[in-house]
C-alpha cells in the first residue's frame, strides 16, 4: 500500500509528465493549424480532406526530416513515417529506443540544438519526461524524450513540421 508521500510523488511525477505533453501539443498545434483561406480558392479545390500518413521503412529517412538531426547509432527505430495534410503542412517523425537516460537525451539534443542555430521555444525537463520544441528555416521540431514507467525503456521521439 503506497503511503500518502509515496502518492503524492506518484501524482507529481503524472502531472509534470501530462502538462509536459499539452506543452509539446500545443506547440505542434501552434505549428501546424494554419487556416485553408490562406491559398487561392484553386488550390483549396485541389487538396485532399484527409490526412495522408505513409510508414516508411525503419532505415528510410523521411521526407523533408532534416538530416542534420542526429540518432543515436544502434538504436532501434520503433515509428518511422511521413504525413501531408490538406493545407500542405508535412510532418516526418522518427521514434528510436534509446540506451541512454532520459536526462542524457535531453542534455544531447539541447546542446545539439543550439550548437546548429536551432531556436529552442519550449523546453521541458523532469526525470522521466522531457521536451524541446526549436525552429529552423521554416522547420519546426518537436524533440520528446520518456520512460516506460513498467518496462523502463527510454524513447525518443523527433518530429519536424514544415510546410
Amino acid at each position: 500500500m503506497a503511503t500518502d508521500k509515496q502518492k503524492g510523488f506518484i501524482n507529481k511525477n503524472i502531472l509534470m509528465a501530462l502538462a509536459g505533453m499539452v506543452i509539446l501539443l500545443l506547440a505542434l498545434v501552434v505549428f501546424w493549424e494554419k487556416p485553408k483561406t490562406d491559398r487561392p480558392q484553386s488550390e483549396n479545390q485541389n487538396k485532399p480532406d484527409k490526412i495522408i500518413k505513409k510508414d516508411l521503412a525503419a532505415d528510410e529517412v523521411p521526407a523533408r526530416f532534416p538530416a542534420e538531426v542526429p540518432i543515436e547509432q544502434g538504436a532501434q527505430i520503433t515509428q518511422n513515417y511521413e504525413a501531408d495534410t490538406p493545407d500542405g503542412t508535412h510532418q516526418a517523425t522518427r521514434v528510436f529506443e534509446s540506451a541512454k537516460t532520459v536526462a542524457q537525451n535531453y542534455k544531447f539534443y539541447s546542446d545539439f540544438l543550439t550548437k546548429n542555430e536551432w531556436e529552442i521555444q519550449t523546453t521541458l525537463e523532469d526525470s522521466n519526461f522531457a521536451g524541446l520544441s526549436a525552429a529552423k528555416n521554416g522547420t519546426n521540431l518537436l524533440v520528446t524524450i520518456s520512460k516506460n514507467s513498467i518496462t523502463g525503456a527510454v524513447s525518443v521521439d523527433l518530429t519536424a513540421v514544415s510546410r
